[in-house]
């Protein structure tokens, strides 16, 4: 194993004031081992008012489509099944209300066989807004945006970005993008710190992109 970085403490700070002042994309580059994922928990550690989210590349999955992304996903949903259901019940009924008026529904039957039709309609008014996604990006961008929306600035760590699959690594560079950003108000208080590792012996470092046009 590495020994650990000897600029550890200079990266660390830099990464907080990148998130602090929302910095898009930090990268953390090294040899396997040198403490890239050290630093990302470090990270946790560090800031208590951001909300941090892990999507990790996975050697045995590098060329599977998406796979960061839909690991990510399946556990939010299990984590929040109870809620999600909950909250799907509760928007759907007053969306119905609202679309159906006095003929508003009584009982969850007719609850449930709307929720498809309405998703449906909400769905491609949005896609006719999102152009630049591909429809498997735009299947990802839906739950994304209901389990990362929040006031508090949000933290994707992205480790492993070797072993990301291509699909993966374009739909990272679709949700950083101005255009994207400005259409979604979720990606407004969000950035990206991404660790990568590398073969070469030299002293790992950060690359840093401001807020310019990706």
């Amino acid at each position: 194993m590495q020994e650990y970085i000897s600029n550890q403490a200079e990266i660390l700070d830099t990464l907080i004031t990148n998130i602090y002042h929302k910095s898009k994309v930090s990268i953390i580059k090294g040899v396997s081992g040198c403490g890239k994922s050290f630093l990302l928990n470090e990270l946790k550690g560090n800031i208590r008012s951001v909300k941090f989210f892990h999507l990790e590349g996975d050697f045995d999955f590098r060329s599977s489509a998406y796979h960061p992304f839909r690991i990510f996903l399946d556990q939010r949903y299990r984590l929040d099944s109870k809620r999600l259901n909950r909250q799907i019940f509760t928007e759907i009924s007053k969306r119905l209300a609202g679309e159906l008026g006095s003929l508003s529904p009584i009982g969850s039957k007719l609850i449930s066989n709307g929720i498809e039709e309405l998703t449906a309609i909400n769905k491609r008014k949005k896609e006719l807004r999102n152009n630049r996604f591909k429809k498997d990006e735009y299947d990802l961008l839906f739950p994304l945006d209901y389990f990362c929306r929040s006031d508090k600035t949000t933290v994707f760590l992205l480790d492993d970005l070797q072993y990301w699959d291509k699909d993966s690594l374009q739909m990272v560079y679709s949700l950083i993008n101005n255009e994207v950003v400005s259409k979604h108000d979720f990606l407004h208080n969000t950035v990206f710190v991404a660790t990568v590792t590398t073969d070469q012996e030299f002293e790992t470092d950060i690359i840093n992109t401001r807020n310019e046009q990706i």
